[in-house]
């Protein structure tokens, strides 16, 4: 649960206007769902840190991240949103659903 607190905390931080604090909850978060295995949370986290260092004109340091949604394989469509989001900010065609 500690994943899903520091994603809370991270998009209130980047919508207050503290992009670096929030870029930082955001990898603590990332590394706690990697820890707690929540897929789900995972791939929110990593393409919201993606989106937000493409918005700061980041975009070698977002490619993994975006990358790493794209990759996350799942049955159902929980993930449709962050993976159409991160194929549009690395460029690529949207997939099919």
């Amino acid at each position: 649960m500690d994943a899903q607190r520091l994603f809370s905390e991270a998009l209130e931080l980047v919508d207050t206007g503290s992009r670096r604090q929030g870029e930082a909850t955001l990898r603590r978060a990332i590394a706690a769902a990697e820890r707690e295995r929540d897929e789900l949370l995972l791939g929110s986290a990593l393409c919201r840190l993606g989106e937000l260092l493409m918005q700061q004109e980041r975009a070698r340091e977002a490619r993994p991240f975006l990358k790493r949604v794209v990759e996350i394989k799942r049955e159902d469509s929980a993930l449709y949103f962050e993976v159409d989001r991160a194929m549009e900010l690395l460029g690529e065609p949207l997939v099919a659903h």
